[in-house]
């Protein structure tokens, strides 16, 4: 089934420790105050509401506020929201030692290619 992305925003304090605020535009989610499952990448669920304020505005409310601290959410993080079917993923982007994953995982390769070289040096010299 294919993921469709309904929203990706910035984590801002609030949105950590209260409820998220859901970006104008966001696609694909339950109509007026719709109740649905967010299901993590481990495969944990939460329910979610999403009303509506007056302003127009909506906001993830119910289990929100136990996903955060479960998943040790923190303001600044990016996160994307996508649509499974009839059921809800989370991605956020994780920073080690100050870099994304992404950048850690490079980082890894490049270091791992650098070693494999100076072993095969290594290598080469005693057989000369």
């Amino acid at each position: 089934m294919e993921r469709q992305l309904c929203f990706q925003k910035n984590l801002s304090r609030a949105d950590v420790d209260r409820n998220l605020e859901v970006p104008r535009g966001a696609l694909h989610l339950p109509g007026h105050n719709g109740v649905f499952i967010l299901r993590d990448l481990v495969g944990a669920t939460y329910r979610l509401r999403a009303p509506t304020r007056r302003s127009g505005r909506r906001s993830l409310a119910e289990d929100w506020k136990a996903f955060s601290a479960a998943k040790n959410l923190k303001a600044g993080q990016q996160l994307r929201m996508y649509r499974v079917g009839n059921e809800y993923s989370v991605e956020v982007d994780v920073k080690l030692f100050g870099m994304s994953e992404k950048e850690e995982l490079f980082l890894m390769i490049m270091a791992e290619e650098y070693i494999l070289g100076w072993f095969f040096e290594l290598c080469w010299s005693f057989v000369e």
